[in-house]
């Protein structure tokens, strides 16, 4: 017999519309809400054409969009602001966006832990005029800055 071995990569993507992109694993943070106790959930992917992004999310029982501002905190006092959403949608009762972020927005959160994300969301022609949003890292494990950081590594190539 010839024993032949198979090497398996896990790569994995996230899908959005009609496109694929690279993805790092999703990260759980810890909704602020006091109604809704859906965890949000980010990751960070990119493009074919190695552009970089970071996807937000949230379980949300009417349909709504994150379309806004997105506001990340970092645990050295700095805030990365990016102003408008690249794609968003609702499917599956969740809400998800995308977000491009530039190189100096990658340099400051390789160089300091998300502290916390906020953004709004709402359906203007439904009648929703709209909800702002926080979640936020905690030391426990579940919600932990490091694997965030990490999940930014991963998609950067740096580990």
């Amino acid at each position: 017999f010839l024993f032949v071995p198979l090497l398996s990569f896990n790569q994995e993507f996230f899908y959005l519309g009609d496109k694929s992109y690279e993805s790092s694993y999703e990260c759980s943070m810890k909704s602020n809400s006091p109604r809704d106790r859906d965890d949000v959930k980010i990751r960070f992917v990119k493009d074919e054409n190695n552009n970089k992004f970071i996807v937000v999310s949230k379980k949300y029982f009417i349909e709504t969009y994150i379309t806004d501002k997105l506001n990340i905190y970092l645990k050295n006092g700095n805030v990365i602001t990016v102003n408008d959403a690249y794609k968003y949608d609702y499917f599956d009762s969740t809400m998800v966006s995308i977000y491009k972020l530039n190189d100096d927005d990658i340099s400051k959160m390789l160089n300091a832990y998300i502290n916390s994300i906020r953004f709004n969301h709402s359906n203007k022609s439904r009648g929703f005029i709209g909800a702002t949003e926080t979640a936020s890292t905690t030391e426990d494990l579940k919600y932990n800055p490091i694997s965030i950081q990490a999940a930014l590594m991963k998609i950067m190539g740096l580990i």
